[in-house]
This record gives C-alpha cells, sequence and structure tokens, in this order.
C-alpha cells in the first residue's frame, strides 16, 4: 500500500509539473503574441508618422510654389501698371505739345522715346 501511495504521490507530482509547464508556456505564448501586437502597433504607429512628415513637407513644398507662381504673376501685373503709368505721361506731354501748339517733329519724337526709356527704367 505504500508503495502504491508514492505511486500516486509520484504521479500527482508530475501532473502538478506539468500544469506549471503547461501555464509557464501559456504565459511564455500570451507575452510573444503581446509583444508581437505591440511591435505591430508600434509599426503603425512610426507609418502614420512618416506619412503625416511626408504631407507636411508636401504642403509646405506647395506653399512655396504658390508663392512663387504668386510671385511670377505679381511681376507682370507691376509692369503693366508701370508701362500704363509712363504711357499716361507720354499722353500727357503729347497733349501738352499739342496745346500750346507744337509740332511733333522727329526731334520732338525722339526726345518722348528717350523719356520713356528714362522712366521705364
Amino acid at each position: 500500500m505504500a508503495e502504491f501511495q508514492k505511486s500516486i504521490e509520484s504521479s500527482k507530482q508530475r501532473i502538478e509539473s506539468y500544469k506549471r509547464k503547461s501555464v509557464f508556456k501559456f504565459e511564455i505564448q500570451n507575452n510573444l503574441k503581446a509583444k508581437n501586437d505591440n511591435d505591430q502597433l508600434l509599426k503603425e504607429k512610426a507609418e502614420r508618422k512618416r506619412e503625416s512628415l511626408k504631407f507636411n513637407l508636401d504642403m509646405e513644398q506647395l506653399k512655396e510654389k504658390n508663392k512663387a507662381a504668386i510671385a511670377k504673376l505679381e511681376k507682370p501685373k507691376n509692369n503693366i501698371l508701370k508701362n500704363q503709368r509712363i504711357d499716361e505721361k507720354m499722353m500727357l506731354y503729347k497733349f501738352d505739345a499739342c496745346r500750346y501748339g507744337s509740332i511733333f517733329h522727329d526731334d520732338t519724337m525722339q526726345e518722348l522715346a528717350f523719356m520713356k526709356r528714362v522712366l521705364c527704367g
């Protein structure tokens, strides 16, 4: 009978040992699974951050392109306004010359052309 109880006792110990090992294995598997899930979340977070930075960079580049395009439009606009002012001044000179009875000779036209070049800068 003592041998039978020893046999039962050793069987119980083996079962308990097996249970502990399987619980430990299960915990290790859960930890690995959690770590893999965590790694996946970290990868997704890094990917979103990269996409966000790329988006911000693209937005900055678009802003710079818009500024350059606006500057390109402003320059001709300013030149047109400048030329309009010059043409208005030329018309005033011609009007004054006509009003005071000057006849436009080639010399006068050359002077007006010279004045236009001076005013244009």
